[in-house]
Parts: C-alpha cells; sequence; structure tokens
C-alpha cells in the first residue's frame, strides 16, 4: 500500500499505478484514499455437507467401523448429499486421544487422519 501511495506522490495517476501494480483502479484509488492499510475482514465459515452427520460418524467410529465405504453408504442413506473424499468421513472435530493401529478395512489416509499417534510413530 505504501509503494501505492508513493507513486501517487510522485505524480503518477491512478491509471498509470494501476498498470504498474496489476491492480484494479479502484482498488488502487482505495488505498490512496485509506489511513491505514486496508485488512480483509475474517469470513463466517461455512458449515460442511457433512456437519449434520458428525455426531454419527463419530459414535460409529467409536463402536468399531471404520471402513469408509460402510460409513458412506449409511450416511447417504440419512440423506447425505456430498461426495467421497479425505474429509468427508473425517468428523473434523480433532483427532481421537487413544493410539489404535490401522485395521486392514480402513483406507490407511482416514486412520492417520482420525488418530494422534505418539511423536515418531507417524505414517
Amino acid at each position: 500500500m505504501f509503494f501505492i501511495k508513493e507513486l501517487h506522490a510522485k505524480g503518477f495517476s491512478i491509471r498509470a499505478i494501476a498498470r504498474m501494480t496489476g491492480h484494479d483502479r479502484k482498488t488502487v484509488r482505495k488505498y490512496i484514499n485509506a489511513q491505514t492499510c486496508p485488512r480483509y475482514k475474517p469470513r463466517p465459515k461455512r458449515p460442511a455437507k457433512r456437519d449434520p452427520f458428525k455426531e454419527y460418524l463419530l459414535v460409529r467410529m467409536r463402536e468399531g467401523m471404520f471402513n469408509c465405504n460402510v460409513l458412506l453408504e449409511e450416511i447417504r442413506a440419512q440423506g447425505y448429499a456430498g461426495g467421497k473424499s479425505k474429509r468427508t468421513l473425517s468428523p473434523g472435530t480433532g483427532r481421537f486421544s487413544e493410539h489404535r493401529p490401522c485395521s486392514a478395512s480402513s483406507p490407511l489416509w482416514l486412520a492417520s487422519d482420525l488418530y494422534a499417534f505418539p511423536a515418531g510413530d507417524r505414517v
């Protein structure tokens, strides 16, 4: 922003500054007229498609069900309309504190996303 103000103080036009910096003319004007450096406001968090199913997924995983395909089919039967991705079946509420080995039926990426492995044991 200070670079833009310096150019303007040297007599460059807003249009010329916009060409030099790659910013839009309105952005250059906003920076020139601003008393302080403009800051972005924090955006509100959008709810994820899986949010209504977090509690169900946590319960099923505590019961020992870690097969992603089975969990996905179960939440789809309950109305989940999203796709299958790494983040879909991760509850997103932090990692479980207990350390369990990865079972053959759960993909490694899901196990590594859900468990807090001791230092040095992380896959």
